[in-house]
C-alpha cells in the first residue's frame, strides 16, 4: 500500500509540474504562437499590399504625364513600368519587394522597354528605394524616404496609386 501510495503521489507531482509549465506566460509555446499572430498581421499588411496599383504622374518641368504601373506580387516578385500618358511603355523594372514598420523596399533592375525583345544589358540598371506608404480610403499613398526615385523629380513629392481596374 505505500509503494502504491508514494507512486500516486509521484505521478501526482510530475502531473502538476508539467501542467504548470505549460501554463506559464514565458512559455515557449506561448512565444511560438505569439511570433505566428504578428508574422500573421505582418502577412495581412503585405497582402494588402498585393496587387497592381496605378497612376497618372505630372513632371513639374515639362508638365507631360506618365502612367505608373507597380505590380507587388504576393511571393515578393515585383514589376515596375512607366510610360508617357496613353502611350507605350518607356522603362520597365522587375525584381523584389517588401515591407517593414510603414515603408516598401523596391529592389529592381530594368531600362528602357523594347517591344518584344529584353533590354540589353549595357542598359540595365539598378533602381532600389525606399517609401513610406500609407493606405488612404481609394488607394495607396508613397512618400519618397531614400534610394533612387520611381521618377525622376519626384523626391518630397507624393505619388498616389490607385487599383488596376
Amino acid at each position: 500500500m505505500k509503494k502504491i501510495s508514494a507512486l500516486l503521489l509521484v505521478m501526482s507531482m510530475l502531473l502538476f509540474v508539467g501542467c504548470s509549465v505549460v501554463n506559464k506566460p514565458d512559455n515557449k509555446t506561448t512565444t511560438a504562437t505569439t511570433t505566428a499572430a504578428s508574422n500573421t498581421t505582418t502577412q495581412k499588411e503585405k497582402s494588402k499590399l498585393c496587387g497592381e496599383w496605378t497612376t497618372e504622374f505630372e513632371l513639374l518641368d515639362t508638365h507631360e504625364l506618365l502612367t505608373l504601373i507597380l505590380d507587388l506580387n504576393e511571393d515578393g516578385t515585383a514589376e515596375y513600368k512607366y510610360g508617357y500618358y496613353l502611350s507605350e511603355v518607356t522603362e520597365s523594372f522587375k525584381g523584389t519587394w517588401s515591407e517593414k514598420d510603414g515603408k516598401l523596399f523596391l529592389n529592381l533592375c530594368g531600362g528602357p522597354f523594347y517591344m518584344g525583345e529584353e533590354t540589353p544589358a549595357d542598359e540595365l540598371y539598378e533602381l532600389d528605394c525606399v517609401y513610406r506608404f500609407e493606405f488612404e480610403e481609394t488607394g495607396l499613398s508613397l512618400k519618397y524616404d531614400e534610394g533612387g526615385v520611381l521618377v525622376y523629380g519626384s523626391e518630397g513629392r507624393e505619388i498616389f496609386l490607385k487599383p488596376a481596374e
